[in-house]
């Protein structure tokens, strides 16, 4: 009896080990699911945190900070189209695009032109006292109106001709149409903007209303273009099969500057500012070829002999990266992994653009009115601020002077009648229209 009570004693404490084994292995089990849960929790605070110290940093900088980082070249790029521009900026231009009516002086007697069309009537506009040394006069402003005899019964828009062949960039900014057929008046629209690139010929800068931004609209206007297409991210474009896409590197540098962590922009052992310090070395390449060279072969060649062994160890370093998920380092990886196969494309081609700072500088005028007028009444005044917005910027574009140039346009009134070129003496490029405006220009500084 004595020995069948230690067996059973001894039996009941192997269950009792066997079940203190179980439970332990539970216990480590458990242990190893809380430390992953308590990982992953970790990580989505440091998401949060980054996320919170990126709108923190854009929403609280000073007034007088323009949004861009301390690299120089670098741009801040739109989101939602969304940016602020330079004060500073070509303020003569926009000056000169709005506020340069004709002027009357009372003491005397300029010869009268004689209009091409026939005049509707002037409009008193303002009186200003002008303070001068010495003396002051005062100016009267009056404002001419033009009335076409044709437009009001048969007004078409232009039609635009493109090139088969070329360099392009583009780019869209959200526009509010308040009534637009069978849509809410809270609904996006968009601005779409076209520019010829860096290949030496005259610049061309088009605005297009749409009501969506799908990526038919650009298929649509570049219909026939074949080329090499410059543009953001945005998948839309892929739609566009004529064309070849370019990769820009501002976009690419500034997702890697965002995913820098707060304080740490010169910790060289950040996976963000190793990338940072990869394309700081392609825009600073790319800055001395610009400024050394000048034909597209001599371009293309410095390039290939200095920027692709800097992409080709951009590349090995972006297949070394194993961001967190959701970071926003992860964001910037995988925005740079979608287009891996464009970062180089821009090497065939000495007259391809490096980035799509051009667009980015072209839409920037049309973003700052937008916080003035902030909205457009109907779809045909939408289209209509478009063809007001292509005439000043390419004016500008050409150097030629917007006040002078709209009024020689609507004193000539070009049309869907005229020949390509009767519409190409009527270009900003042409030397003839150009010698025109300077010719005015001068005129109304004689005057003065």
């Amino acid at each position: 009896m004595a020995q069948n009570a230690k067996d059973i004693q001894l039996r009941e404490l192997k269950d009792l080990l066997r079940e203190l084994r179980e439970t332990n292995q539970l216990l480590r089990k458990t242990l190893e699911e809380t430390q992953k849960e308590k990982a992953v929790l970790l990580q989505e605070r440091d998401n949060f945190k980054e996320q919170v110290d990126h709108l923190t940093k854009k929403l609280f900088r000073s007034s007088g900070e323009k949004g861009v980082c301390e690299i120089p070249g670098q741009m801040n790029l739109f989101n939602e189209a969304e940016s602020e521009m330079d004060p500073s900026a070509e303020e003569g231009d926009v000056l000169a695009a709005t506020e340069q009516p004709q002027q009357t002086n009372p003491g005397s007697k300029a010869k009268k032109k004689r209009p091409t069309n026939e005049e509707a009537g002037t409009e008193f506009v303002r009186r200003e006292l002008a303070i001068i040394p010495a003396r002051a006069r005062v100016i009267e402003y009056y404002s001419v109106n033009y009335g076409c005899k044709n437009c009001r019964q048969n007004a078409a828009l232009p039609n635009i001709v493109k090139g088969k062949d070329g360099k392009a960039h583009m780019m869209y900014a959200p526009v509010q149409v308040l009534h637009e057929p069978e849509r809410r008046a809270q609904t996006r629209s968009y601005m779409w903007l076209f520019r010829s690139g860096e290949d030496d010929g005259v610049p061309i800068i088009l605005y297009k209303y749409s009501e969506t931004r799908a990526g038919d609209t650009a298929v649509d206007f570049l219909d026939g273009f074949q080329g090499y297409l410059m543009c953001d991210g945005y998948s839309g474009y892929n739609k566009v099969k004529t064309a070849k896409r370019l990769a820009c590197w501002a976009h690419i540098r500034r997702y890697l500057i965002d995913a820098i962590p707060k304080g740490k922009q010169l910790d060289y052992t950040q996976p963000a500012v190793q990338g940072v310090m990869y394309t700081n070395q392609l825009f600073d390449k790319e800055d001395k070829i610009r400024q050394k060279y000048k034909s597209p072969d001599a371009i293309k060649e410095a390039r290939l002999s200095q920027e692709k062994p800097v992409i080709e160890g951009f590349l090995w370093w972006l297949e070394k990266q194993n961001p967190a998920r959701g970071s926003r380092l992860d964001k910037a990886v995988t925005h740079i992994r979608n287009r891996k196969e464009h970062l180089a494309a821009y090497l065939e081609d000495g007259r391809c653009s490096f980035s799509n700072n051009l667009s980015e500088n072209a839409i920037r005028p049309f973003v700052v009115g937008r916080k003035g007028w902030l909205f457009c009444d109907t779809p045909a005044g939408a289209q209509a601020s478009a063809m007001a917005y292509t005439m000043v910027e390419m004016a500008k574009a050409n150097k030629v002077n917007p006040y002078h140039y709209l009024t020689f346009l609507f004193e000539h009134q070009p049309n869907e009648k005229m020949s390509d070129d009767e519409l190409e003496q009527l270009a900003p490029w042409n030397e003839n229209v150009k010698a025109e405006i300077q010719n005015r220009i001068e005129s109304q500084n004689n005057q003065e």
